[in-house]
C-alpha cells in the first residue's frame, strides 16, 4: 500500500483506472475526476470542467486550468519529469469522453411533469384557463477560451461530437508529409564508356605520336636556334609542333 492510499481512500470510492505516484506526491484518475494528494493536502477536479494543461512560468508548476480558472496545480519535483508528461499527455482521451458525456446530458430535455386530471366542476364556467406550458430550457455546452498559451501540453478545442469519444482515446498517428509533384528527380551521373582493346591501343599509340612531336620540336629548337637569323622559323616550327602535339593528345581521350 503506497504511501498516500488512505488519504486517496477517504476521498473517493471510485474505481481508479489510472494512477501515477511520485517520491512526493500521487496523481490518481477515475472515470469522472482526477486527484493528487501531496504532503501539502489534496486538490482534485472533474474532468468535464478541464480545459487544459500546461506550465505556470511564473509558479513553475503545471496548472490543470478549467473555465473558471485554475482548477488544480501540480509541483513538478513531485514525480519524475517523462513520467508526468505521459501521464498528462493521456488524459487528453477520459477528458474528452467525459466532456461528450456532459453535452448529452445537456442535450436531452427533461421529462415533462404529469398533470393530474382537474376535477369537473358541477356547474359550468364561462371560461376556463388551459394549464401552464411547461418550459425547458437546455444549457449550453461550455465555450472555449479564445486564447491558448503556446506552452500548454495539449489545450480541449471545442465540444466534441457524440459518439468520437471512443476514437479520441487513441493517439493520433502522424502522416507523412505531402510530396511535391513538381519536385525534379535527382540527377543521375553516367556511367563510364568502357573502351575495347583496339581503342584502347589506339589512344596509347597517339599519346605516344603526341609526345615524340612534342620532343621534335623541342630538340629541333635546340639545335638550330643559335644558327638561324630568321626568328619567323622557329615561330613556325614551334606553332606546327605543339598544335599537332595537342591535336594528337585530344584524339587519344574517350569522348
Amino acid at each position: 500500500m503506497g504511501k498516500y492510499d488512505a488519504h486517496l481512500s477517504s476521498l473517493t470510492q471510485a474505481e481508479v483506472v489510472s494512477r501515477l505516484e511520485g517520491p512526493g506526491g500521487l496523481l490518481a484518475l477515475t472515470h469522472r475526476e482526477l486527484f493528487y494528494i501531496d504532503d501539502n493536502g489534496a486538490q482534485s477536479a472533474r474532468l468535464s470542467q478541464i480545459k487544459r494543461i500546461g506550465v505556470n512560468k511564473q509558479s513553475g508548476t503545471v496548472d490543470v486550468v478549467g473555465e473558471q480558472g485554475t482548477l488544480m496545480s501540480i509541483a513538478p519535483v513531485a514525480f519524475q519529469k517523462d513520467e508526468l508528461k505521459l501521464f498528462l499527455e493521456s488524459l487528453r482521451g477520459y477528458v474528452l469522453k467525459a466532456k461528450t458525456e456532459a453535452t448529452q446530458t445537456l442535450e436531452q430535455p427533461p421529462a415533462a411533469p404529469k398533470l393530474k386530471e382537474p376535477l369537473k366542476p358541477t356547474h359550468p364556467t364561462p371560461l376556463e384557463t388551459p394549464p401552464p406550458t411547461p418550459q425547458i430550457h437546455i444549457a449550453e455546452p461550455p465555450k472555449t477560451l479564445p486564447d491558448e498559451p503556446a506552452d500548454s501540453l495539449w489545450a480541449y478545442e471545442g465540444s466534441p461530437r457524440p459518439g468520437r469519444a471512443a476514437a479520441a482515446v487513441e493517439e493520433s498517428q502522424p502522416t507523412p508529409p505531402p510530396t511535391r509533384p513538381d519536385t525534379p528527380p535527382p540527377p543521375t551521373t553516367a556511367a563510364p564508356r568502357r573502351l575495347s582493346p583496339t581503342q584502347r591501343l589506339t589512344s596509347v599509340l597517339l599519346k605516344v605520336s603526341a609526345l615524340l612531336s612534342a620532343l621534335t620540336t623541342a630538340g629541333y629548337l635546340v639545335v638550330n636556334m643559335g644558327t638561324t637569323q630568321d626568328i619567323w622559323v622557329p615561330l613556325g616550327v614551334i606553332a606546327i609542333g605543339l598544335s599537332l602535339s595537342l591535336i594528337q593528345w585530344r584524339l587519344s581521350e574517350p569522348y
